[in-house]
C-alpha cells in the first residue's frame, strides 16, 4: 500500500514555474557577474596557478572577464578532472565523478571548452531540478506550495551555485527526481536516479535509507527494495576506485590535502562557536545554513512523510560531522541549498506570511549579490 495518493501537477504549469524561476536566477546572476567583472576587475589566473589545479582553460575562456570569474574554489577542480581525469595524491578524489564525467564528454564535443561545458551542464540540471521540485511539491502539499518552493530556491542566499560549474545542481536534480519516481511508484527509476545521485555527491547515498524506509512503511514486495541497490552500489564503485588510486581507504583518501577530520556533530558546532573571533563570517554562515535546514523540518515534521525528514536530517548529520582542521564546518551553504524537503516546508511557511515572504525574496537576492562578489574575489564563499 502507498503512504498517500500521488497527484500529478499539470506539465505546462511545472514547466512555466520551474523554467521561469530558472531564467530569473540565470539572468540575475549573469547581471551580477557582468557588474562584478566591470567593478572589481581581476587579472586572469596564470596557467601555472595552483588554484587552477591543473585545469587549462582555452584562450577565449581566460580572456573573458565574465567567464574567468567563475573559475574559483571547487570549480577548477571539477574542470580539471573533466579535462585530465583523477590523479593520485592531489586530493581530486574528494570530488565525485558524475558531474566531471558529463562535463568532460560535453567539453570534448565543444572542442575543449570545458568551462562552457561545466556551465551548460549545471544550468540545464538547475532548470530541470526546479521543474521536478515543482512537481514533487505539488504532489505533497498544494499548487501554492509548489510555486513557493521554487521561489524559495531561486531567492536562496546561495542559489548562485546552481548556475556555476559545481555539482550541486546535478545532485539536486537527481535527488528530487529519485523521490519523484518513488512517489510515482517507479521503484527501479528511483533506484537508478539515486545511484546517479550517489555518484554526483556523497550525500546521495542517503537516499537509500530514506527510500528503504518508504519501502518498509508501504509494505512493498522485496523486488522494490532490490530496485534501490544501485544507490549504495554507485558509491561503492567509486569508493573502490578511489581507494585503488590512492592506495588508502576511501575515507582517508577523501582527506588528502584538505585538512578535514571527522568529529561528533555537537563538538563540530561547539568548535565553530569557539572560533567566532577568528572565522566569524564563515561560522555564522554555517550556523545560518543549519538553521535553514532544521527549523522548517522541526516546524513541519508532520507535513511531509517520514522518508523526507529522515533524508534531510541524515544529510545534515553527515555534513556536521566533518570539519576543517581549524574547526570550521565546510560547505554547509551548498548543502542547505540541496535539502529540498526543507525548501518545500519553508516555501509553505513563508507563502502564508506576507511580510516574511517579502523579506525572504529581497534579502535573499541581496545576499546572493554579496555572495557573487565575495566568490569572484576569492572570499570565503565556496
Amino acid at each position: 500500500m502507498a503512504l498517500f495518493s500521488a497527484r500529478e501537477a499539470p506539465r505546462r504549469q511545472a514547466l512555466l514555474y520551474g523554467l521561469g524561476g530558472f531564467l530569473f536566477l540565470r539572468f540575475f546572476v549573469a547581471l551580477l557577474g557582468v557588474a562584478v567583472a566591470w567593478a572589481f576587475p581581476l587579472p586572469p589566473l596564470p596557467l601555472s596557478s595552483p588554484y587552477l589545479h591543473g585545469f587549462v582553460p582555452t584562450p577565449g575562456e581566460r580572456s573573458s572577464p565574465f567567464l574567468e570569474l567563475w573559475l574559483r574554489w571547487d570549480a577548477p577542480w571539477y574542470l580539471s578532472i573533466a579535462q585530465s581525469g583523477y590523479r593520485a595524491g592531489d586530493g581530486s578524489v574528494a570530488f565525485f565523478p558524475l558531474y566531471p564525467v558529463l562535463v568532460g564528454m560535453l567539453g570534448r564535443l565543444l572542442g575543449g571548452r570545458y568551462l562552457w561545458a561545466g556551465l551548460l551542464v549545471s544550468n540545464l540540471a538547475a532548470a530541470a531540478a526546479l521543474v521536478f521540485l515543482y512537481r514533487l511539491a505539488w504532489m505533497e502539499r498544494a499548487p501554492d506550495t509548489a510555486r513557493a518552493a521554487v521561489e524559495v530556491v531561486v531567492a536562496f542566499p546561495w542559489a548562485f551555485f546552481l548556475v556555476m560549474p559545481y555539482a550541486e545542481p546535478l545532485f539536486l536534480l537527481l535527488s528530487v527526481a529519485s523521490f519523484y519516481a518513488w512517489r510515482k511508484g517507479r521503484w527501479l527509476s528511483a533506484g537508478l536516479l539515486g545511484g546517479l545521485a550517489a555518484l554526483a555527491r556523497p550525500h546521495g547515498v542517503l537516499l537509500f535509507p530514506a527510500l528503504a524506509l518508504a519501502w518498509l512503511l508501504e509494505r512493498r514486495p522485496l523486488r522494490a527494495l532490490l530496485s534501490l541497490v544501485p544507490i549504495p552500489a554507485g558509491m561503492l564503485v567509486f569508493a573502490a576506485y578511489a581507494s585503488f588510486l590512492e592506495r588508502a581507504p576511501f575515507w582517508r583518501a577523501q582527506e588528502y590535502g584538505w585538512g578535514h577530520r571527522w568529529t561528533w556533530p555537537w563538538l563540530a558546532i561547539w568548535e565553530g562557536f569557539q572560533r567566532l573571533d577568528t572565522a566569524g563570517p564563515a561560522v555564522l554562515s554555517s550556523l545560518f545554513s543549519i538553521a535553514l535546514v532544521i527549523l522548517p523540518l522541526a516546524a513541519g515534521l508532520r507535513r511531509l512523510a517520514p522518508p523526507y525528514w529522515v533524508y534531510a536530517f541524515l544529510m545534515l548529520l553527515l555534513s556536521v560531522t566533518r570539519v576543517q582542521s581549524e574547526g570550521v564546518l565546510y560547505g554547509l551553504e551548498r548543502l542547505a541549498l540541496t535539502v529540498f524537503p526543507s525548501q518545500i516546508l519553508l516555501g509553505e511557511f513563508l507563502s502564508r506570511r506576507r511580510v516574511l515572504w517579502f523579506l525572504w525574496r529581497w534579502l535573499g537576492l541581496v545576499a546572493q549579490a554579496a555572495g557573487v562578489i565575495a566568490f569572484a574575489r576569492w572570499g570565503s564563499v565556496w
